[in-house]
């Protein structure tokens, strides 16, 4: 018998099921429908995501798909056993719940934080003005503020949240409170704003300075996430009394609309995000050490750093299909880094750094709880007065245009950093916040050049080179990748290898020959075939694609802003804030009063120019270079056709990790191998000669 997937009821797709995959949730009243329909959905839930360590990802991806079908169909079985048991006078299945007209139904109300029609339309603010909820919109032709009980369409009604509905604490105004916050918000731009928030990061957080920059950048970025398309995440990773929680309390003081959650669940977070619109608030996630093992968690996280990404689920109250938002800032916070193999995703739209044990001036978590003390209590005054501030800035600007830049920097990076850079473009913090940006891409990338991937393209490269073949045995492939790591296998007493289709790294554990070579066909490009009268299974490598990879995991990626042409005749107020596009004249005032600018290029006459970051400089080696993993001395060798000779100081020339870069131990300076080849150390006071 062939059923209708789409028309089941929830007992026909029951018995419709293997026997393989009724024990594989085995653990659900399968055989007691009514049992089953009485499980509540967050259970359910819980359920569904519980791992098993005896299941292959196979099953557990099997698993998943069975109870989440089962959760579609419990909200119809339960309309239609309610139907059977109260004898409603009108027919209802579990599959044709009654419709109402068009003009009888009561119109449903969303509970939301903001509104502004996808950024098309007047912005309107969630607040609590004298005591009651209202949402208010700045109408800047009369430069008066329209306050609104609700915003009624042909289809919703949306209603702004009571005090005790908020989950965090809301923005309180008294009416005449609220026309002086616009009188301070109109003599603020986003440069004095960003020094006011790093004032007040360096009072709570005692970490590195490039770290406490990171964090008061993205606390004003967060009042204007939703103008851009992209965002990244903040990733704190530290031990107890770290001060790891402190980075997440203190954005949530200050941050737009923080939602600080331990370890929350898919349902809280879609709850929270809602179905209107995108960036309703800004999420710190604390104690997410679990959420790489939540298939569904993971979902939500790697399409949220993108503004139009949405996710379907079934609301169980109306029985239709809802699509949540997933947008917005976050910061994730745990005690170890996730998984490089089942989060490398969403590794890769974080900005990560490690904590460690500091001293701050004062402690957030006193400073929000007060308890009477007055000299607290003036400070939480400080902390709400510029978060009030923040919002009703916002409020005024969310509509003025955003100039557009090229930073030089293609794909995920780009999207990264990029919506940062451009709402700092043209103030004087902007070359500070570049180079702290490019301080955590660096971090990033040379993570992606330690990474299994690239270790696998090197060691393939070099086996296709050696054996003069694009096309190899998938047994001589698995036995010179197990060669190249040094791996050790599995003996039993006999000394037999016991499991010859795996072994154990150093470096990346214990590896499988099927999930390695899942990683040469998915992300290298390879293809398997049959060669040969005996059919032995062999991988083709598509050498271009091999060295099109190699080439951009050694790839160096800077940060270089300029503006881009086209919007340079007429953008000239292109900003979300009253900060002027910097004339020629300050364009040099700023490179030449930069201590670490060593050169610019003034190509535009309005704005164009570059900031170099501080691994120009010539008093020292940035963090980078001393870090630098294994760096490769140069001696005497052949590089894009030029020879460094073997004098006094050849021997002193080092690449930078896996970069096209060099640095000279003696002077310090660092460029591309065409400047360190004929440089003037200041070390010897003698260039280095080309032979």
């Amino acid at each position: 018998m062939t059923l209708d997937y789409d028309n089941q009821t929830l007992q026909e797709y029951i018995k419709s099921l293997a026997k393989q995959d009724i024990e594989l949730v085995s653990d659900l009243p399968h055989n007691d429908i009514d049992a089953l329909i009485d499980i509540d959905f967050e259970e359910l839930e819980k359920i569904k995501n519980k791992s098993d360590s005896c299941l292959t990802k196979e099953q557990i991806y099997r698993r998943q798909e069975i109870i989440q079908r089962i959760s579609d169909l419990i909200p119809f079985a339960l309309v239609a056993r309610d139907s059977k048991n109260n004898s409603w006078n009108h027919p209802l299945t579990e599959l044709n719940p009654p419709k109402q007209k068009k003009n009888d139904r009561t119109l449903r109300e969303f509970t939301i934080y903001k509104y502004s029609q996808m950024g098309h339309g007047e912005l309107h603010e969630a607040v609590i003005l004298d005591n009651s909820p209202r949402f208010i919109a700045y109408e800047s032709e009369i430069e008066q503020v329209k306050v609104l009980d609700n915003i009624k369409q042909e289809t919703r009604i949306l209603v702004p949240p009571a005090y005790e509905e908020y989950p965090y604490t809301p923005y309180e105004f008294k009416d005449k409170e609220l026309y002086e916050y616009i009188k301070r918000a109109k003599l603020e731009n986003i440069e004095s704003l960003y020094r006011q928030a790093l004032a007040i990061v360096k009072k709570y957080i005692d970490q590195d300075e490039y770290k406490q920059i990171l964090i008061a950048a993205d606390i004003i970025l967060s009042y204007f996430q939703d103008r851009f398309g992209t965002t990244h995440y903040i990733g704190v990773v530290g031990d107890n009394g770290s001060g790891k929680s402190t980075v997440g309390s203190t954005f949530d003081a200050i941050g737009y609309r923080c939602v600080n959650s331990t370890n929350p669940s898919a349902a809280n977070i879609f709850r929270v995000l809602g179905v209107v619109e995108p960036g309703q608030c800004t999420l710190v996630l604390d104690e997410s050490d679990m959420i790489d093992e939540s298939p569904e968690i993971m979902a939500i996280l790697k399409t949220g750093y993108d503004y139009s990404k949405k996710f379907a689920r079934i609301n169980n109250n109306t029985l239709k299909q809802e699509f949540f938002f997933t947008y917005c800032l976050k910061v994730i916070i745990a005690e170890r880094s996730l998984s490089q193999f089942k989060a490398r995703g969403l590794n890769d739209r974080i900005l990560s750094f490690t904590t460690s044990v500091g001293d701050p001036l004062y402690d957030i978590k006193e400073i929000t709880s007060p308890q009477g003390n007055p000299d607290r209590e003036k400070r939480l005054r400080e902390l709400l007065e510029f978060r009030k501030l923040m919002l009703v800035y916002r409020l005024i600007h969310f509509k003025n245009p955003i100039i557009d830049i090229d930073i030089c920097i293609k794909g995920r990076n780009k999207e990264l950093v990029k919506p940062c850079i451009q709402l700092f473009y043209g103030t004087t913090v902007q070359h500070d916040i570049e180079n702290t940006l490019q301080k955590f891409i660096d971090a990033k990338n040379e993570k992606k050049s330690t990474s299994l991937e690239y270790a696998l393209v090197s060691i393939l490269c070099n086996l296709i080179g050696t054996e003069a073949n694009d096309s190899l045995p998938v047994s001589r492939v698995w036995q010179e990748i197990v060669r190249a790591f040094g791996g050790s296998h599995y003996f039993d007493s006999e000394g037999n290898d016991s499991y010859p289709d795996e072994f154990h790294s150093t470096e990346y554990g214990t590896l499988y020959k099927r999930s390695v070579m899942k990683i040469i066909y998915d992300k290298l490009g390879a293809e398997s075939k049959r060669e040969g009268q005996e059919r032995i299974r062999h991988v083709s490598f598509n050498i271009g694609e091999l060295l099109r990879i190699e080439k951009f995991y050694d790839s160096e990626v800077r940060i270089k802003t300029t503006l881009k042409m086209a919007d340079n005749k007429d953008n000239k107020d292109n900003r979300p804030d009253n900060t002027p596009i910097p004339k020629e004249e300050n364009s040099v005032n700023l490179v030449a009063n930069n201590e670490n600018a060593d050169r610019k290029d003034m190509s535009d006459s309005t704005v164009s120019y570059l900031f170099f970051d501080k691994s120009n400089r010539k008093d020292g080696i940035n963090e980078d270079t001393k870090n630098a993993k294994s760096p490769i001395s140069v001696g005497r060798v052949v590089l894009v056709g030029h020879t460094v000779d073997q004098s006094r100081n050849a021997g002193k020339i080092h690449r930078i990790g896996h970069s096209d870069r060099f640095y000279c131990e003696d002077c310090s300076l660092r460029d591309d191998i065409h400047f360190m080849r004929d440089h003037d150390c200041s070390g010897f006071k003698q260039p280095i000669k080309g032979k």
